[in-house]
C-alpha cells in the first residue's frame, strides 16, 4: 500500500498501526487517509512519554499495566538506547499488575531491563493476601536471574537509590 514513517518506536506500535489501517479500510476509509493519519499520531500521554534528560538519563513514562506492555516497552528503549542501561522503576497499580497470578511473567518482563525496582504495590488492601502480588518475591527472583533488583516503598529512598547508580546514557 504504501510506506508509513510514524513517530512512535517500537514493534508494537509498529503492530498496532497496521492493524489501524487495515481496520480503517475495512470501515471503508482508504488507505491513503489512514496511513497520514498513523504518520500525523503522535501518540498520548502515559505511553511510552519523555519526560526529559535531566543530568544525560533519559526519563520515560509508561503506564504498563500487565508484563506483556512491560516487556515491549523495556524492548523498544534497549532499541532506541543500544548500548544503554535501562532502568525499570515499576509502581505495580493496575488491578491485574497486583495480582500473584502474574509474578512469574512479570520477573520475565523486567529481565529485559539491566535492573529494576518494585515500587510499593498500589492500595494493596483492596486485593485478598492470597492473591496479592509480593513485590520483594519478584525482586529476589530478579536477583536470582542474575538483574539488580529491589523492592523499595520509599519514594525518597527509590529515587536516592537511583541517583547513586544511574549514568548518563
Amino acid at each position: 500500500l504504501g510506506t508509513v514513517c510514524m513517530r512512535l518506536a517500537g514493534g508494537h506500535n509498529v503492530m498496532n498501526a497496521l492493524l489501524s489501517i487495515a481496520s480503517a479500510e475495512l470501515l471503508g476509509v482508504p488507505p491513503e487517509v489512514s496511513m497520514q493519519a498513523v504518520e500525523r499520531f503522535h501518540g498520548v500521554n502515559r505511553r511510552l512519554q519523555r519526560l526529559g534528560r535531566p543530568c544525560g538519563v533519559f526519563l520515560y513514562d509508561d503506564f504498563a499495566h500487565h508484563p506483556t506492555a512491560v516487556r515491549a516497552v523495556l524492548r523498544t528503549l534497549k532499541e532506541m538506547h543500544p548500548g544503554g542501561r535501562i532502568w525499570a522503576v515499576l509502581e505495580p497499580r493496575s488491578h491485574s499488575m497486583r495480582r500473584k497470578v502474574f509474578e512469574d511473567r512479570l520477573c520475565e518482563a523486567l529481565f529485559v531491563s539491566d535492573a529494576a525496582i518494585i515500587g510499593p504495590l498500589y492500595r494493596p488492601h483492596a486485593i485478598d493476601t492470597t492473591w496479592l502480588m509480593d513485590p520483594s518475591a519478584v525482586a529476589k527472583r530478579l536477583r536470582e536471574m542474575g538483574r539488580e533488583a529491589w523492592h523499595i516503598t520509599d519514594l525518597d529512598e527509590i529515587v536516592e537509590t537511583l541517583r547513586g547508580r544511574v549514568k548518563p546514557g
